[in-house]
């Protein structure tokens, strides 16, 4: 039902699991994984112009494909890997990239970490991974929000991490960002409702 919410409106939707146990801690902490898209930055984006009634760190995660790149968690689509020379090459790109959003972020106030990571398993997988080790309180993904042949390749992250998180997942379309005053829509399985 979220994926269908989601690909019939441009508003951000919040969902958080059932499981999922609310912080404790003072400083709200943000995954966002980037792929270098302006899609994939619309989270970023979004949460950049937002006030934040609690203090939020922000964890910029840029994922570098070792092995063979699998998109989706079943691996349905493969990319062949790198050699070593275009690995060395991504993982100094994917640095200079996060350096350059994390420095945007800082002077909008936040906290923020930034985190390039070289992986064989799954896209998915690797964020929630990440996400398990760094205690994170949620996970900000931008999204293309497409239908069709397009959400199974370009969805699929974003619907795995979905799936499979333990915290509350915040999905922001790449059109929510330019509509201004956009509220997120919070989801919990069949019901929905505006964040006030």
């Amino acid at each position: 039902m979220t994926e269908e919410v989601l690909q019939n409106t441009s508003t951000p939707l919040l969902v958080v699991p059932a499981q999922a146990v609310q912080s404790s801690r003072r400083t709200l902490r943000v995954l966002v994984p980037l792929d270098g898209s302006p899609a994939g930055e619309a989270a970023l984006d979004f949460l950049s112009g937002r006030s934040s009634a609690r203090p939020m760190e922000v964890l910029l995660l840029r994922i570098v494909a070792v092995g063979p790149w699998f998109v989706g968690w079943d691996a349905a689509v493969v990319v062949p890997p790198m050699d070593e020379s275009d690995l060395e090459a991504e993982a100094k790109t994917a640095r200079t990239y996060l350096a350059q959003h994390a420095a945007g972020v800082a002077a909008e106030g936040l906290g923020v970490q930034r985190h390039v990571i070289e992986a064989a398993e799954p896209i998915a997988r690797s964020i929630l991974d990440t996400a398990q080790r760094e205690e994170v309180d949620a996970i900000a993904l931008g999204t293309h929000g497409k239908g069709g042949v397009a959400r199974v390749v370009l969805g699929s992250v974003s619907e795995d991490v979905l799936e499979h998180s333990p915290v509350p997942v915040l999905l922001v379309h790449s059109q929510a960002v330019s509509s201004s005053g956009s509220r997120a829509l919070i989801t919990d399985g069949d019901r929905a409702w505006p964040n006030p």
